[in-house]
């Protein structure tokens, strides 16, 4: 057993409370955003939107502005999306007061830094006043941050380009020294001194679209890095403590002028460059479908290209995020859109404020394993509305997609509960390196918990299962380990922990150079599992030699003593793990649930001097002396081995996250609302408890099945978890690897379990894992891979026409509440036919179909809407006789984004599993419609779909 646990016996109408995450704050140099994600978002800037510039004028007219290009863009193709319309209108950003709504939206949405695409040619300044004149003169500059990109490639005269007309060239990127050294000298003196301007480590952020185009400035390698150095001392000499200069680097030329560098990781390296970056994805990914090629495929081919640039380049690569692209604007569009090249090229289509949302996220994740001042990441755009690369508010979308960017910093509120193995199987890096793809198909979690195996410098062996003493670690003894890590590609195992025992348990608490080493130790194990992408470390506090938190009466120290100690070293914890890793998740198997009896008590300190673990909440509230915003800590509560109830879970999870509960009774008075933010409910889970038959350690199968019982007490658990379960086994295992799985075959030969994997030992406990964790997923796996399915829906894809025309299509019972007038009818013209609402206050399309109660069914639909109105698909129940049950029954699923577009419009999808209740002899599905306004609201419904799934026993 991992612990001594006892039974609870407790009953209680119980609420829950959501746990929030902490808040990060920061309004200095040190690139973060004050929203937790410990990321700086810099939004690309590109300021060809204002009336005025000399050589616009010049060129195309008095009053020209990019703007008039958006204004005349049209649909080219079947599907394609155009005009877009700026909600804000067609703002002049050379107006500070028009700027300082970019900037407030800006800021409001998290976004930390504007940078101009600014350009300075061998005569000077090109579209300067959209940073001169409106940013630095906006009277709420200091909101942002704001930093320059030298946009130094041609200008070539293609706004708009007429195909078979020459692309002329109106201004060489290619500069003279001297005119190199003029541009330098006028970017210090006018930014780099304002206030605003964004510096890394006190410096300034200066950045280079083109290095072909630069070192044609000056013919070679070493005259371009003499001049770069010029421009670093020039910066020096200003007071600044250095330059920061980035490169931007691509695999493939977009612009008519623009040419690759034969070796980009190399040229950086020769000119000093201190980051590289990309201004948009397509630099990196090749468009393969014409006209339109679908934003996911793009978004995976990028985070590829991210992959290897991390490994090319030498310094750090800071990645981009791409909202969408359409460069068909600056297209001339009398032309038929062919595939000629820029602007003349594919699209992007499926670029919707979900998957750029989704982008986002990814991007936050990856870069929260970084150290904290390298969490850094741009985006494509701020305003390319002709490149159809745009944060700023258009009539379709609002503010979406800068909603996008603000809700991608937050973590994600759903009801996901994430379940973890651990096992006598536990494997080490290596085999996880050798065996990570099937270990995923092993076995249904989301995570394992693993242990960290290396030699030291003697070539013995040391482990995070035996590490609680005073010997310290080297990095370097666990390079490999960490390579280890980065190569598991694990597409399912997002959640895994590092295993770090309390063994073997023999630091005096006052040996300040012992818990040094133990502060080392946990810091090259947060380094590991930040470097290696691990979600953080599973604490075990269970002392498999001397008792680490048991109070000691003959130490010479009273309790008081000892427990102000060992706050003191819980704090000592926390620090050194923070150091290396601040928003790690901490899953120690318990932490207060284990004195939760003393916790009850009105004079907890008197139960806890004689408690096995007595000296544990003392070490706790060190732990929350000392954690960071960012970092959560899960109570992993080890006693849901034996709870037996769905009652048992929540009443425990009450009592450890509850203000008046027993684990808050725990916790330092200044500590607690920290607890309740940071600190989440988890639960332990014994699978061994359904294979062992008699005795202690056995549940006994309910309605005749060890299976239902099972999943009834893990759906539980799942339940009244904030958001981890930590799953435990012992005689049986998940793994399949051969060779590591002899000697646990043989060791456990006379077991129940005899080693064997837990499908062969407890047939179909994978299903059920399965099912209680997601039955959503489940029901539509299972759904998904029976080719001989049967859809209980008469007439599911509306193909049957009505013999009246207007009439409701056959099958469907239509119902509009009082008040509304509406019409449902049948529309050959959306996919092969649909059932459409029009001007429906509150109405429904519904079917009927008997059941039986404990049955259950994947139930899903499609919509198109267009208009005012929500729809949603909603379950409802009748006994046999058609009257309604209980309206708390009732389930609904809302419709959900899938990026399939029609006539300009995204098709929706719901779905969702249902058990039929108790006293149901009819299953109702209601096609919902409610709050169109006129008879231009409407929607299509499609696909309809209802399966019996295989009942769980």
């Amino acid at each position: 057993m991992v612990g001594l646990v006892m039974k609870w016996k407790i009953g209680a109408v119980l609420f829950s409370i959501c746990l929030g995450f902490g808040i990060q704050s920061s309004a200095d140099e040190a690139n973060t955003l004050n929203d937790g994600s410990g990321c700086f978002v810099a939004s690309y800037y590109f300021p060809n939107y204002h009336y005025g510039d000399p050589r616009n004028e010049k060129v195309k007219g008095k009053g020209w502005a990019e703007w008039e290009l958006v204004k005349a863009a049209k649909p080219r193709f079947e599907g394609h999306i155009q005009p877009n319309i700026p909600a804000w209108g067609y703002t002049d950003e050379a107006d500070p007061k028009q700027m300082a709504q970019k900037i407030d939206a800006a800021a409001d949405h998290g976004i930390n830094a504007f940078i101009f695409d600014w350009y300075y040619y061998e005569d000077g300044l090109f579209l300067e006043r959209g940073v001169e004149q409106g940013f630095m003169k906006a009277p709420n500059a200091n909101r942002l941050k704001f930093g320059l990109m030298w946009a130094n490639h041609d200008w070539v005269n293609i706004h708009p380009w007429k195909l078979g007309t020459p692309q002329t060239l109106l201004y060489p990127g290619k500069l003279s020294p001297a005119a190199f050294d003029r541009m330098c000298d006028y970017v210090i003196q006018t930014y780099f001194t304002h206030p605003s301007y964004w510096k890394l480590e006190g410096k300034p952020y200066f950045s280079i679209y083109d290095l072909t185009r630069l070192m044609d400035c000056f013919g070679s390698v070493p005259a371009t890095r003499e001049a770069l150095d010029r421009f670093r001392a020039k910066t020096q000499a200003a007071g600044f403590p250095g330059l920061h200069l980035e490169a931007v680097v691509w695999g493939n030329a977009v612009l008519p002028v623009e040419k690759v560098p034969a070796d980009p990781a190399k040229l950086v390296a020769d000119l000093g460059f201190d980051s590289v970056t990309s201004y948009v994805w397509i630099h990196h990914v090749h468009l393969k479908d014409f006209p339109q090629t679908d934003y996911n495929y793009a978004r995976d081919k990028y985070m590829e290209y991210w992959d290897s640039a991390e490994k090319k380049f030498a310094v750090p690569y800071y990645p981009n995020v791409t909202m969408g692209w359409d460069s068909s604007p600056r297209a001339d569009q009398s032309d038929e859109y062919v595939n000629r090249g820029y602007p003349f090229m594919a699209t992007i289509k499926g670029n919707t404020p979900e998957r750029f949302k989704e982008a986002l996220r990814m991007t936050r994740e990856r870069l929260a394993k970084r150290p904290a001042g390298q969490r850094i990441f741009n985006i494509n755009c701020w305003n390319e509305w002709t490149e159809g690369s745009y944060l700023e508010p258009d009539t379709r979308s609002g503010m979406k997609y800068l909603e996008a960017v603000r809700d991608s910093a937050k973590p994600e509120v759903t009801n996901k509960k994430h379940l973890v193995e651990l096992g006598w199987d536990i494997p080490n890096t290596d085999f996880m390196r050798r065996n990570y793809e099937s270990m995923e198909a092993d076995a249904p979690f989301e995570g394992v918990i693993f242990k960290l195996e290396a030699k030291n410098a003697e070539d013995k062996a040391v482990s995070s299962e035996w590490a609680w003493d005073a010997t310290p670690w080297k990095k370097d003894w666990f390079l490999q380990a960490v390579d280890d890590l980065k190569q598991c590609r694990f597409q399912r195992f997002k959640h895994n922990f590092i295993r770090f025992n309390a063994s073997p348990g023999d630091l005096d608490w006052a040996d300040d150079a012992g818990w040094s080493a133990l502060a080392n130790k946990l810091a090259v194990t947060a380094w590991v599992a930040c470097q290696g992408g691990a979600k953080g470390i599973a604490p075990d506090f269970e002392s498999y030699g001397k008792r680490q938190f048991g109070y000691d009466a003959t130490s010479g120290r009273s309790y008081e003593e000892t427990a102000a100690l060992a706050r003191k070293r819980g704090a000592q914890f926390v620090s050194a793990i923070a150091g290396e890793y601040p928003d790690a998740v901490l899953l120690p198997l318990w932490l207060n649930s284990i004195n939760i009896q003393s916790g009850r008590s009105d004079s907890p300190d008197e139960l806890l001097a004689a408690a096995p673990y007595g000296l544990l909440p003392a070490f706790v509230n060190g732990m929350l002396d000392a954690l960071p915003p960012g970092m959560i800590i899960v109570d992993g509560c080890e006693n849901g081995y034996y709870m037996n109830s769905r009652e048992e879970y929540l009443a425990a999870a009450h009592e450890m996250r509850s203000w008046n509960g027993a684990a808050v009774n725990l916790v330092a008075p200044e500590n607690r609302e920290k607890y309740r933010r940071q600190v989440q409910a988890g639960f332990g889970f014994y699978l061994d408890m359904f294979l062992n038959e008699g005795g202690t350690f056995y549940f006994p199968p309910l309605d005749g099945s060890r299976l239902k019982r099972l999943h009834r007490n893990l759906s539980a658990a799942i339940e009244a978890a904030d958001e981890y379960v930590w799953v435990y086994g012992e005689q049986s295992r998940w793994w399949n690897a051969p060779a590591s799985n002899e000697g646990l075959e043989n060791r456990l030969k006379d077991t129940v379990g005899k080693g064997r994997h837990w499908e062969k030992a407890l047939p179909g406990v994978t299903r059920m894992i399965r099912w209680a964790q997601d039955p959503l997923a489940a029901g539509r796996d299972e759904v998904r891979a029976d080719s001989a399915r049967v859809n209980l829906v008469p007439n599911p894809q509306f193909a049957e026409k009505p013999q009246t025309e207007g009439a409701v299509p056959p099958t469907y019972i239509p119902w509009q509440d009082t008040g509304s007038a509406g019409t449902f009818t049948w529309d050959p013209s959306v996919g092969d036919g649909s059932g459409r609402a029009a001007n429906v206050r509150r109405g429904t399309l519904m079917q009927r179909y008997p059941v039986e109660p404990g049955q259950v069914f994947f139930v899903e639909c499609d919509c198109l809407k267009k208009g005012a109105g929500r729809t949603d698909l909603m379950i409802r129940w009748q006994k046999s006789d058609e009257s309604w049950t209980r309206w708390h029954d009732d389930v609904t699923f809302n419709f959900k984004p899938t990026g399939r577009m029609e006539n300009g419009l995204e098709w929706m999808h719901a779905e969702g599993v249902v058990t039929v209740p108790e006293d149901v002899g009819l299953f109702v599905i209601l096609l919902d419609v409610i709050g169109q306004l006129s008879d231009e609201d409407v929607c299509w419904f499609d696909n309809v779909g209802l399966y019996r799934l295989k009942d769980l026993k």
